[in-house]
């Protein structure tokens, strides 16, 4: 059966608490126990037949979970195994993923090449000595690092850091008028695209290389999308675009929810929205988000969140009111019978400048704050927990003064641009040179991939190139340049 129509249900292993005697409960103190089988269908199999399409073979399991107050918990489980017990403490807010991992054998039953897992998640809430049961839709989880590259017109795609040198491309089809300023995956594995083109908004391919693809249109009168989140979960694609019609100086920011069907590859609009633009005020301070340069989903709950700059009007705000900030927001605000949305919360640093992107890693949010180039001190990457709370900063740009410096070295920094990866290990991030070498609109740079751990220490960091050279004209990567 094809991932596509086969979004079933994963199910923990659940055991009712009246079986258990008191001398039971009073041993185990603080602690739940989950059991988790992974081997019977019998019902009660973490990965039913019904659910596993053709074309894939599982490898391993790996089972993480976090909350308040515990250390997190992260476990793999080889193919085979029938079972896993996990002590976890009791509580509130226990955060649950299972990610299976699989090899493709054959492309022509499953063509999303690029997937390498499937990814569920559920949050219980514990009582000590208790065994639980927890209800989970799988979706396409990790992949391969697959890069967008706007300057080229395609989609890099490789397996590890390492194989970009060697690593392979495609432009889903589209040919030069694929000018992509963002990616991600949908449910089902698809590779989905947000363009810089005028006359295409959004693309959809089932791999990088695929012949299956097609596009959405312009959507919204012939405006590019800068960026796109993808609300896999729950099938919802969230994208933006700003509407300076009038005069450069009256912006109105639109924030577009639209519905996928996986089974079809077809977007709509959905129809308890009462416009298709998301209410993007903050009434309680007054302010408006005034830009938008990245959304990223929390997979746990639905909510967003932005990087973007805040004003306080939405018409011709002073510069000393607009103030660049990571906001949360609720898409699923209902008010009056409609869907409309609203901002939770926002922050913003002193630190902060222009913040490009953002993402969500389990109990943690970061961001890309791309700063000027006299800037040599104010970090480049914060991470935040997902009430908001500042959590850390890495990283500076790579000048001295005026002068840029080609460097690989853990922390170095250029302007960095977007996260990719999105369910992979650790933070993917693509950071342009922002020069031509010479001058002129075309030509060589040194724009890198970078690797880094979310604990964000400078012993895991890797890029590609490995080390700084000139990347020539024709060859990946150019990305924004």
């Amino acid at each position: 059966m094809k991932f596509a129509r086969s979004k079933t249900v994963l199910i923990l292993y659940a055991v009712m608490l009246s079986l258990l005697s008191c001398d039971f409960l009073s041993q185990t103190g603080n602690m739940a126990t989950v059991m988790i089988p992974l081997d019977f269908d019998d019902g009660s199999r973490a990965i039913s037949k019904n659910f596993m399409p053709a074309g894939v073979t599982i490898s391993g399991f790996t089972i993480s979970v976090f909350g308040p107050g515990m250390q997190p918990v992260k476990k793999y489980i080889s193919r085979g195994a029938r079972y896993v017990n996990l002590q976890i403490p009791a509580g509130k807010d226990r955060h649950f993923k299972v990610e299976v991992h699989f090899d493709i054998y054959s492309s022509t039953d499953f063509p999303y090449t690029h997937v390498r897992s499937f990814i569920g998640r559920a949050i219980a809430d514990l009582k000590p000595g208790a065994y639980v049961g927890l209800p989970m839709n799988m979706h396409a989880g990790a992949t391969q690092l697959l890069a967008p590259d706007r300057y080229l017109t395609r989609v890099w795609s490789s397996d590890s850091l390492s194989g970009f040198g060697i690593g392979t491309f495609g432009n889903l089809g589209q040919g030069a008028s694929l000018l992509p300023n963002d990616l991600d995956i949908a449910s089902d594995g698809s590779l989905i695209c947000v363009n810089n083109a005028q006359a295409i908004g959004m693309v959809w391919s089932q791999a990088y290389n695929s012949s299956s693809t097609g596009t959405y249109g312009p959507l919204l009168a012939n405006h590019p999308f800068p960026c796109l989140a993808v609300d896999r979960a729950r099938d919802f694609f969230y994208t933006c675009w700003l509407d300076d019609r009038p005069v450069a100086s009256q912006r109105i920011q639109y924030m577009y929810k639209y519905s996928y069907d996986p089974a079809t590859h077809t977007v709509t609009i959905p129809l308890d929205m009462r416009n298709p633009n998301m209410d993007l005020s903050i009434p309680d301070a007054g302010l408006v988000v005034h830009s938008i340069f990245g959304i990223d989903v929390d997979p746990f709950n639905g909510n967003l969140y932005i990087t973007g700059i805040v004003a306080d009007a939405m018409y011709h705000p002073t510069p000393a009111s607009m103030v660049p900030a990571l906001i949360k927001y609720d898409p699923s605000f209902a008010s009056g019978g409609f869907t409309i949305g609203r901002v939770i919360d926002y922050v913003t640093l002193p630190q902060f400048r222009q913040l490009n992107d953002v993402i969500v890693k389990d109990d943690s949010v970061f961001v890309l704050n791309e700063v000027l180039y006299t800037e040599n001190t104010l970090p480049v990457l914060f991470k935040f927990d997902r009430n908001l709370k500042y959590k850390g900063g890495y990283g500076t740009i790579s000048y001295s003064g005026t002068a840029f410096i080609p460097s690989t070295a853990a922390g170095k920094f250029y302007h960095p641009k977007r996260f990719i990866a999105h369910e992979n290990e650790g933070l993917y991030i693509i950071d342009d040179s922002g020069i031509i070498v010479g001058g002129g609109t075309s030509g060589p740079d040194y724009d890198k991939i970078v690797h880094i751990d979310t604990n964000m220490s400078s012993s895991s960091w890797t890029t590609y190139p490995a080390t700084q050279t000139i990347v020539a004209s024709n060859e990946n990567f150019h990305f924004f340049d």
